[in-house]
């Protein structure tokens, strides 16, 4: 009965969305498909609308400035690798375990946005800027409560965090120095994620995009002053990149918070302080949990095959580290155009218009595809030429990355299919049966594999590439059948 409901539901829609084209075209006016009633059409045809305009020109033009701001967060632990391997060893080391610890931060504020983002592009979509606007004011301040919060456990758990990961000497006290003053930037990091969600889901990726450049650009200028000093700046070693990280990040959210509160960005937000809806933020957190064990599980699955490496030889290890290096780099638009893809599909249900979901989705696919075959056809003759630059003193080292690449680029197509498919099901607010796609395929497929293939046969590190490959096939195979499904196109958001 459930399902003969569902459909005679789904038939009345495409029903009332034929009636609506027709309409629309002779009157201007449209019919709700829940009501049945008319309503005037609320957007005209834009170029750079996009609702309205072509399929293309609107996804490159939204996608394009969400790379390059994803090239640009990266640069953080880039500027701050840089300077503080001016230390020596143990600075790098300490540096690089604080990653792992930021990895964390950065999953469950990336986590919360996306789930506020996927509520306000649907409400955008719909014609509803009130609400949207409301949903906004509320998961600002979910999300600064909650940012305090978790920096002040953070605080008081940290020397347990650092022992826990067997941290001892100089890099415990290291890495202590950095992490104590750079929690501070949590709520600045949290806020500013949120904020950059909160604009590029009314369709404007131009400005994230800015403030995460400045944002790096104060960093860069801030970090040889503090870590080394300068007249009457002392220095302060590693606990200056620290400052200068919480600094930029401080600083960007206060300027992404006035820039709503003037209305520069398209989201207008009240000075007054909102009274705590917990509907709103009981969706944020429905919409952003799952969004964060999404992302984890990706991360859990890429520490255990660099487990499984490691227990091959180091060498492997070696070779992984920087094979994961390559994929990262390829990746960033695959991440970038799969957050415009979210974001378009979320505008799009609102608006009741399905067909241009599928539109934007078999696009993005061909496109990146596309690009990405070609970089990996050079990759794979460059293969050697590239390992070089990172061990040229290591022959087997090299050999093993070039053994990784001529493998596992042959799944970054799939990789790019399975991720816009998966962001399609969570933008139009089914966060969950997405974690589950993406959580199956790596934790439940490609894990198994990977281990059985290079412990319980011949083939050694050949079967860990293997079976990344092979998960990465399952990935898209299973994301585009549920995508094609359509069952998420009845997700409430």
């Amino acid at each position: 009965m459930g399902c003969f409901m569902q459909h005679e539901g789904l038939t009345h829609y495409y029903r009332v969305k034929k009636m609506n084209d027709r309409l629309e075209q002779n009157t201007g006016e449209a019919i709700d498909a829940d009501t049945s009633q008319p309503t005037h059409s609320h957007k005209a045809p834009s170029s750079n609308d996009i609702l309205e305009g072509p399929v293309t020109a609107t996804l490159w033009k939204f996608a394009l400035p969400l790379m390059l701001g994803f090239f640009v967060h990266s640069l953080y632990s880039w500027v701050n690798m840089y300077f503080v391997g001016k230390l020596g060893s143990s600075a790098i080391t300490a540096i690089g375990f604080s990653e792992q610890i930021n990895f964390f931060i950065f999953n469950l504020g990336s986590g919360f946005s996306i789930g506020a983002s996927i509520i306000i592009a649907r409400r955008i979509g719909e014609g509803n800027r009130n609400a949207a606007e409301e949903v906004t004011r509320q998961a600002i301040l979910f999300v600064l409560l909650v940012s305090v919060v978790i920096t002040l456990l953070l605080m008081v758990l940290l020397p347990s965090i650092l022992t826990a990961l067997q941290l001892s000497g100089e890099t415990y006290h290291l890495a202590h120095s950095f992490m104590s003053v750079m929690l501070f930037g949590v709520p600045g990091v949290f806020v500013l994620f949120l904020v950059n969600a909160i604009i590029r889901s009314t369709g404007n990726s131009v400005f994230a995009m800015k403030i995460m450049l400045m944002t790096v650009v104060i960093n860069i200028m801030l970090d040889p002053l503090l870590i080394f000093g300068w007249g009457p700046i002392p220095a302060m070693g590693v606990a200056g990149a620290g400052v200068s990280t919480a600094t930029a990040q401080l600083t960007g959210a206060i300027l992404a918070i006035v820039a709503m509160l003037k209305g520069w960005t398209g989201m207008k937000l009240e000075r007054k302080l909102p009274r705590m809806d917990f509907t709103i933020i009981k969706s944020i957190i429905r919409l952003g949990i799952p969004a964060s064990l999404q992302m984890f599980s990706v991360s859990i699955s890429r520490m255990s095959i660099l487990y499984f490496a490691n227990a091959i030889g180091t060498s492997i290890a070696a070779a992984y580290t920087i094979g994961i290096r390559v994929d990262f780099f390829v990746f960033m638009p695959i991440f970038a155009v799969g957050v415009a893809i979210e974001i378009i599909t979320g505008q799009h249900l609102g608006a009741k218009k399905i067909d241009r979901i599928f539109q934007f989705y078999n696009t993005a696919v061909r496109q990146l595809s596309l690009g990405i075959g070609v970089l990996g056809i050079a990759m794979y003759f460059l293969a050697e030429d590239f390992a070089l630059i990172f061990s040229p003193n290591d022959p087997v080292v090299v050999a093993e990355i070039v053994s990784y690449l001529h493998v596992v680029i042959f799944s970054y197509p799939l990789f790019a299919s399975g991720i816009i498919a998966t962001r399609v099901i969570s933008g139009a607010g089914a966060a969950f049966r997405s974690m589950l796609i993406v959580a199956g395929s790596m934790l439940g497929i490609m894990l198994p594999l990977a281990y059985v293939l290079s412990h319980q046969t011949s083939m050694h590190e050949q079967g860990l590439w293997w079976g990344i490959l092979t998960g990465y096939v399952c990935f898209a195979a299973i994301a585009y059948t549920a995508m094609r499904s359509k069952t998420w196109l009845t997700a409430r958001v």
